[in-house]
């Protein structure tokens, strides 16, 4: 009920008693009245309104867990150096995320990690669409969501086109490791939700290609070689051995595969700040990118690594070029 429809009833119910009144005892009721109306209309303005400030992030459950140890004590928003143990590019996504959401603008009280520890990638997307999060931690492949997506904002680019390279990651006890490489021998493994590393895949001349939606179920088929490998951003580790849920594969030496994409992070636009938030990202991630910061974090990760820059380059449009002139 109103706090002005409350006091007017408050005095309606005793208009007999102010008939009765004399003019002393009148001012102190009309005081009361008044007191009861700033008590009612304070308590209306203290009332938390969770849709006007609150951004809740949806972040995968490892990268949260690993995150203090990522962190070495530091602020997230103090990192600056990301040549630390562990550095990946899930835990630097999330860290550029947060410092792109405070330089933006976010308070960052206002902004709440949601622990996620879904494993599809659909059901991700289908939970911001429905806008239950209002971002998603890790940067994703932005031609996945598009510009025109009803549901969902795409973030300005963090890795541009020709940025971006996978190896070829196999069990060094595959046999077909240290031969000569053959794709029309090997069998691979990836989802057709992620399109730049799926549309890469098909344009070579595989033996065959599979497709599954959980990324550790990818790395346990390719470990007990039911699969010959997988492309994976290449890791800060100097040998580029990639490790994850106690297994360890190894890239194919001296090859890396151009992935034909930008990364960004998904924004709900059904989330009451899903605008808001994907304005402050934007602008944040300008500055990120003035300082340096951006490169800097993910040559750290690997994800632009030094260690395999004269490596050959694969590019998968020229095997469709040699399919179609065949």
């Amino acid at each position: 009920m109103p706090a002005i429809l409350i006091v007017e009833v408050f005095i309606l119910l005793h208009v007999p008693v102010i008939i009765l009144m004399n003019s002393h005892s009148l001012i102190r009721l009309l005081s009361l009245s008044m007191l009861l109306l700033c008590s009612f209309a304070l308590s209306a303005n203290e009332l938390p309104d969770k849709s006007q400030s609150e951004i809740n992030l949806l972040v995968v459950d490892i990268v949260m867990d690993d995150m203090p140890g990522f962190l070495q004590g530091q602020s997230i928003l103090d990192i600056d150096n990301f040549d630390r143990p562990g550095s990946r590019r899930d835990l630097v996504d999330y860290v550029l995320l947060m410092q792109s959401l405070v330089l933006g603008g976010i308070p960052e009280k206002d902004i709440k990690p949601e622990k996620w520890g879904g494993v599809s990638y659909d059901r991700m997307l289908l939970r911001m669409s429905a806008g239950e999060a209002v971002v998603f931690s890790n940067t994703i492949w932005r031609e996945d969501v598009g510009e025109d997506h009803p549901q969902l904002f795409v973030s300005a680019e963090t890795l541009t086109k020709g940025q971006y390279f996978a190896g070829i990651y196999m069990n060094p006890d595959n046999p077909k490791f240290s031969q000569a490489l053959d794709f029309s021998q090997l069998t691979a493994v990836s989802s057709h939700q992620w399109r730049p590393d799926w549309n890469a895949l098909n344009k070579l001349p595989l033996k065959h290609l599979y497709n599954t939606v959980n990324w550790e179920h990818m790395f346990k088929m390719v470990y007990i070689q039911r699969v010959d490998f997988m492309l994976i951003a290449f890791p800060s580790t100097s040998d580029l051995t990639y490790s994850a849920i106690g297994l360890s594969l190894k890239p194919k030496p001296n090859l890396k595969v151009e992935l034909d994409g930008s990364r960004g992070w998904v924004i709900s636009k059904n989330h009451p700040q899903g605008f808001r938030v994907k304005q402050a990202i934007d602008r944040g991630l300008v500055k990120l990118h003035e300082m340096g910061r951006v490169k800097r974090a993910y040559e750290a990760a690997g994800v632009i690594h030094p260690g395999v820059e004269g490596w050959k380059v694969i590019r998968p449009d020229d095997y469709a070029a040699d399919v179609v002139n065949k």
